[in-house]
């Protein structure tokens, strides 16, 4: 009997040896797997799936933006929509010349179809807009604005969108305004100016010599135009006014459109001088009578000479936007603008699968919100155990590292109970030394996972395999009793 049962204590310790060494090498396998899983999935949801989500969103977004843009060209200003492709081509071509974004560009474009420019003029007129802007004179459909009024009112073959923004860029120059202030106030002036034969050189000198004296831009339009209407709507008064000095307003708007504003204007200030009661007569408005002391008659040399600065500003603007393109600002703008364009690109190759997609959400949507209250409530349960799905195996995954650091302990539980089941049938004192051994490996896996612990399970380990020695002496011990 007694050597049947050292021959089952054999068996059973070598069973538990090889369980053990299996238990270990998957422990090993686990955690390497564990910890492979999570390091990738880390990798790639940070270095690829991030960037490839964000890269989508963004694009999408601007092309979107782009097409509403375009969207509002065909339908409230009636372009064709053959015309409006080729007008996309070109922005998108124009932004990375100029760094402005390609939405800036459009929304500009709108302004200059708006004003009756088509083809080649508008995209001319965009242009010239654009690099105007690009060299401080403020967003580019501001500019666009002010540009396409002049061009209308003076006519394209008059005044071209290049000329025009020179003309602008000087005013800025030589006054004290900023170009923001210009564009809701210039179609005012330029229109009666151009029925006068008043050139729009003499209007901007005009403007920029009032300002340096701190008038804001629409209060110097406003004086420019009262002078243009009082040659117009004459009265007894400033007939009378104009006789005394020989002339009459025939004579007048002649001399304006010989001489330009700025030269009649200081002439009759020189007429009237010391008889500013015959000049308030010729000019009964207050802010145009304003507008001629503070120009022609306290800064008369002033405005000649930002006159002859703005009538030889011809390519102020290509010469100041060459400079500027040399600059890191610039090209770091420019590097942006292409990178829009290009993401306006593949924004438009996704846009339709998206749309597509959101049309079947769409269509989803209208369903659910026919169907049952009840059905409703299963519809949401299920969703939410699925949605629950993601979640769970990123917790399997972190599971498995836990797993696979509970191998010892499982190695331990596993021969302790082995050993206890052999123990409890051979004798009492192995019984008693193996329970021993199981509550202080109890008593061990109710502490914190830490390395502490594992030291810990590990030593219980060792208790364990101390016990198996020990039954496996008593057990010779009670072989050597049995034979004697």
């Amino acid at each position: 009997m007694a050597k049947n049962l050292a021959s089952i204590n054999f068996r059973l310790l070598a069973n538990i040896k090889d369980f053990s060494s299996k238990l270990q090498n998957a422990e090993r396998g686990l955690k390497r797997f564990g910890k492979k899983m999570k390091k990738t999935g880390q990798n790639m949801s940070r270095n690829l799936t991030a960037p490839l989500v964000g890269l989508g969103i963004g694009a999408a977004k601007v092309a979107a933006d782009f097409e509403s843009s375009f969207s509002k060209i065909e339908n409230l200003v009636g372009i064709s929509e053959g015309e409006v492709e080729k007008f996309k081509k070109s922005v998108l071509n124009l932004s990375g010349k100029t760094a402005k974004s390609p939405k800036e560009l459009a929304d500009a474009l709108f302004f200059v179809t708006s004003a009756g420019l088509r083809g080649s003029d508008a995209l001319e007129a965009l242009e010239a807009s654009a690099k105007a802007s690009a060299i401080g004179m403020g967003e580019t459909a501001v500019v666009a604005d002010a540009v396409t009024s002049v061009m209308n009112s003076y006519g394209s073959e008059v005044m071209s969108a290049g000329r025009a923004t020179d003309i602008l860029t000087g005013l800025v120059r030589a006054g004290k305004v900023e170009a923001e202030e210009i564009a809701p106030v210039i179609g005012k002036v330029v229109a009666t100016a151009s029925q006068l034969g008043i050139s729009f050189e003499e209007v901007a000198a005009s403007m920029a010599t009032f300002t340096r004296l701190g008038v804001p831009a629409a209060e110097a339009a406003t004086g420019l135009r009262a002078i243009m209407n009082s040659t117009i709507k004459t009265t007894d008064q400033s007939r009378d006014a104009l006789k005394s000095i020989g002339l009459t307003f025939d004579d007048l708007r002649k001399k304006i459109r010989g001489d330009g504003l700025a030269n009649t204007l200081i002439f009759l200030t020189k007429a009237f001088e010391g008889n500013l009661e015959g000049l308030g007569a010729l000019i009964p408005n207050v802010r145009a009578l304003g507008a001629i002391m503070g120009t022609a008659g306290a800064q008369g040399e002033t405005y000649k000479e930002i006159l002859n600065d703005i009538s030889n500003s011809t390519g102020i603007v290509d010469e100041g936007f060459t400079k500027v393109s040399e600059t890191a600002s610039f090209k770091f703008k420019q590097a942006m603008a292409d990178l829009v364009a290009v993401g306006i690109q593949i924004g438009n190759i996704l846009l339709p699968p998206l749309i597509a997609v959101l049309d079947k959400l769409k269509e989803w949507t209208t369903a659910f919100m026919n169907l049952s209250t009840g059905t409703k409530q299963v519809i949401v349960i299920v969703a939410g155990l699925v949605a629950a799905i993601g979640p769970l195996l990123a917790l399997i995954g972190f599971m498995s590292l836990g797993l696979a650091a509970l191998g010892p302990v499982f190695v331990a539980v596993a021969a302790e109970f082995a050993i206890l089941k052999f123990a409890i049938i051979s004798n009492p004192i192995g019984a008693l030394l193996v329970g021993l051994s199981l509550l202080a490996g109890w008593w061990l896996t109710t502490r914190d996972n830490n390395r502490a612990a594992n030291a810990e399970l590990d030593n219980t380990a060792a208790k364990a395999k101390t016990a198996a020695d020990r039954l496996a002496q008593i057990n010779k011990e009670l072989d050597n009793r049995g034979k004697t």
